[in-house]
């Protein structure tokens, strides 16, 4: 979920590196989800207008919205620029680690059944798990789970709880409708 002033965020494309490289576009708009809940992390999901269209490239392409659900047992990538310790150290380059999905049932029957009063585990909701000190951290947030997820929270930085993200598919109707009211940039 977008929080801040969009004046000071900028969508970078075509580079793995956090400080140098690639294309940057500013912000017109962003929506975060009308439902979304601060405590819960409930509906953590938004879409960002930007200021002109990008421009695609050999480092810069579209992917396609998922036609169907993930189930568990897949082997995914997560990559993100997050914290690669529990002492904020960012990373230069972006990271990636291979996880494996888990359903919604052995993400609800697991360690994170203590974090369901806050954060229930519901459909909308996909878990990985890789191993002790693997996973996302603070500032993976947004990032991207390469097969129809967004980082949305975990126990911070690896302490071998499942990494929970929030599942694009179960929002392709918010998403479909909500691009239809948007102006589209030139």
């Amino acid at each position: 979920m977008l929080d801040y002033p969009k004046d000071r965020i900028e969508v970078v494309v075509g580079t793995n590196d956090f400080w140098s490289g690639g294309a940057k576009y500013k912000i017109d708009k962003y929506i975060n989800h009308e439902n979304y809940n601060r405590t819960s992390f409930a509906n953590d999901i938004s879409l960002i207008l930007v200021n002109r269209q990008i421009q695609l490239g050999e480092k810069v392409g579209l992917i396609k919205l998922p036609t169907e659900d993930t189930p568990g047992g897949l082997d995914l990538i997560i990559a993100g620029f997050g914290y690669i310790d529990n002492y904020h150290t960012r990373p230069k380059r972006m990271q990636k680690l291979t996880v494996k999905s888990l359903t919604v049932k052995e993400c609800q029957e697991s360690e994170l059944k203590k974090e369901e009063r806050w954060n229930p585990i519901t459909d909308k909701l996909l878990c990985t798990y890789k191993d002790v000190r693997q996973g996302i951290c603070q500032g993976d947030s947004g990032g991207a789970l390469v097969h129809n997820g967004i980082t949305s929270w975990n126990i911070p930085c690896g302490r071998g709880v499942l990494d929970v993200f929030t599942r694009v598919y179960k929002y392709l109707d918010w998403i479909c409708t909500t691009i239809g009211k948007l102006p589209i940039p030139t």
